[in-house]
């Protein structure tokens, strides 16, 4: 589930960085752009604590 908003987070952010080569500063896209990469971004800083967190839970047997 951590991995799957990991990997989401990071498409977010991916897509939003090269839409601002495409988009238009001051149109809407432009505004729907920055609250994806937003988004994108509190996804990313949530599961990266929660995936260490996780992973400090697990034995060392597991771990591996």
């Amino acid at each position: 589930m951590i991995r799957a908003a990991l990997s989401m987070g990071i498409l977010l952010v991916l897509t939003s960085v090269l839409l601002f080569l495409i988009v238009k500063p001051g149109s809407s896209q432009f505004v729907v752009t920055i609250i994806n990469l937003i988004m994108g971004g509190v996804m990313i800083g949530v599961a990266i604590p929660l995936a260490r967190r996780q992973s400090r839970r697990m034995s060392p047997k597991e771990n591996q």
